[in-house]
């Protein structure tokens, strides 16, 4: 994500919460055919994504592709439910971590964003945890 900046603000963007990583870079030490992450990226002027990424190279590059990556924007309001949510986690870039918060997004992940024209996604306090849900709601 290095010195990628928002469409909207042109202000940098960073990753603000890890949700799931699998694996290690292709071309990096310890690659083993899978890496994929599920994360949360803001800009300093208060936009958000919802990234997924999926690297698959177990198949040749022409038989399928290695690469996949989607997003979704965050509706407004979005981040600050997101740091509502997760003011007691001890780190938000630990993809592994314990809290409810983690535990409650990553577990809620039934969200289905891979609806044709969905490019949109909000998040919701429910029974007090972050959850995807989808942004007409």
């Amino acid at each position: 994500m290095a010195g990628l900046t928002c469409e909207h603000c042109d202000t940098p963007v960073a990753v603000l919460l890890a949700l799931h990583l699998r694996g290690v870079p292709h071309g990096e030490s310890g690659h083993n055919t899978v890496h994929d992450y599920r994360d949360i990226h803001a800009c300093e002027g208060g936009h958000g994504w919802l990234k997924v990424f999926s690297h698959d190279c177990f198949h040749l590059p022409w038989d399928e592709e290695w690469d996949m990556a989607w997003s979704w924007e965050l509706t407004e309001g979005s981040l600050d439910v997101l740091r509502s949510g997760f003011a007691e986690c001890p780190d938000w870039l630990d993809p592994d971590c314990v809290c409810p918060a983690h535990v409650g997004l990553r577990d809620r992940w039934g969200w289905n964003g891979h609806k044709p024209g969905v490019t949109t996604v909000a998040i919701r306090l429910i029974d007090d945890l972050p959850k995807f849900v989808d942004a007409q709601r």
